[in-house]
């Protein structure tokens, strides 16, 4: 093979790789959800799940009306069964609050602290990932808390 041959292969690579970024991207795929379909999880229970959270961050920045838009662009739904779908999707979000939980101060927490007064704050999140073994979005929220409370 000669290094043509390389060069071509690493472009069309990067083509590839470019395309699908933008695909989960654009299908609000993140390394978690890939990961939870790559360890056997229903991609479609978790697409469901995906397109919940739209709604609901929807439904938080600009009402139920858009909500249910979105919802029936999504689904083809009927606005019935849509204005039903969103009311229970905010009903049951608001019956189960996200709760972050109080760490138990390991000795990396000061490395978290160290990284977010450096501006640090995705290395930050990656690390409180692995200390507290919690998803993306606790993660974050507690880091973003951390930042808000000046806990460095």
């Amino acid at each position: 093979m000669s290094w043509q041959d390389d060069d071509a292969l690493r472009a069309q690579l990067l083509r590839v790789e470019r395309k699908l970024d933008y695909l989960l991207k654009h299908y609000g795929a993140d390394d978690d959800t890939i990961a939870r379909i790559g360890e056997g999880h229903d991609p479609a229970k978790l697409a469901q799940a995906a397109l919940e959270r739209e709604v609901l961050a929807i439904n938080a920045a600009h009402g139920k009306i858009a909500a249910i838009k979105h919802l029936r662009e999504q689904t083809q739904m009927g606005l019935k069964d849509a204005k039903t779908t969103v009311e229970a999707m905010i009903a049951s979000a608001s019956a189960a609050p996200v709760t972050i939980p109080e760490p138990v101060e390991p000795p990396e927490l000061d490395e978290i602290r160290h990284m977010i007064s450096r501006g640090q704050k995705i290395k930050a999140i990656k690390l409180y990932r692995e200390v507290y073994q919690t998803d993306l979005r606790t993660a974050k929220e507690a880091v973003d808390g951390m930042e808000a409370r000046r806990e460095w």
